[in-house]
């Protein structure tokens, strides 16, 4: 018999970015709570919980991270009852005012790295019904976003995803290398805040992209690319 041979498996390229604040000026989720509550398709006691964890954040009295936890507990639990077929069309209504606060060097920066044969993953703790439709205009390949449990077309108030864990994000993109055959190594990722830290720490291209004081830090200390969304292409070409 002769030695079986084994063949070499090609690795492949991704690159995992954040989108509020990191492809876009704002808070996309906060946003469409905002939208969602003037329509009364969001618990009105949950939305003055959300207000409050705001004002708890910004006096320094949680830290990003535990806003961020909160937020997406907090988030499931106003939209119980809702019905899910309500909530997507009312997110369509929503995204299509929305769509201008997306960096026009997003759509190039997602072009290029498309040209280079990247997959495209958008990683984000916001909510998925609203995520999912910036993805598909920027062109992504997959979509981690902020899930909430249904059964029946309606939501129960629980969480189906843990990317609100400060791990969560590095925890999608280990499961997606794995399943797609990515190199970590040979990958990049973009993020604006701490909570990414754990995403840009796996691969091999990390950047700080229009980064908070927090992960600016962090940056320097690691000697990740520290970009905005202005000069941002330029770093991408040279991959």
């Amino acid at each position: 018999m002769k030695p079986m041979r084994y063949m070499e498996i090609e690795m492949k390229r991704a690159v995992f970015s954040d989108f509020d604040g990191t492809l876009s000026d704002g808070y996309i989720a906060m946003e469409f709570l905002e939208f969602l509550h003037i329509k009364n398709l969001y618990s009105n006691n949950c939305y003055h919980t959300q207000m409050q964890l705001i004002e708890d954040f910004k006096n320094n009295q949680i830290t990003y991270g535990d806003w961020i936890c909160r937020w997406a507990e907090v988030w499931a639990d106003g939209m119980k009852d809702q019905k899910a077929d309500i909530i997507e069309k009312n997110a369509k209504e929503f995204y299509a005012t929305f769509r201008k606060n997306i960096y026009k060097s997003s759509f190039d920066v997602m072009d290029e790295f498309g040209k280079k044969g990247f997959h495209k993953v958008i990683v984000s703790v916001g909510s998925y019904e609203v995520i999912v439709l910036a993805a598909a205009e920027l062109g992504a390949d997959y979509v981690f976003a902020t899930r909430c449990e249904m059964i029946d077309g309606i939501y129960t108030g629980r969480l189906a995803s843990d990317l609100h864990l400060m791990t969560g994000k590095a925890d999608c993109i280990k499961r997606y290398a794995i399943d797609n055959d990515i190199s970590l190594e040979n990958s990049a990722a973009m993020g604006d805040s701490i909570h990414d830290a754990s995403m840009l720490e796996l691969v091999g291209f990390p950047v700080a992209l229009n980064p908070s004081e927090e992960l600016m830090s962090l940056a320097k200390k690691k000697g990740y690319a520290i970009r905005t969304y202005s000069n941002i292409l330029e770093e991408i070409k040279k991959m």
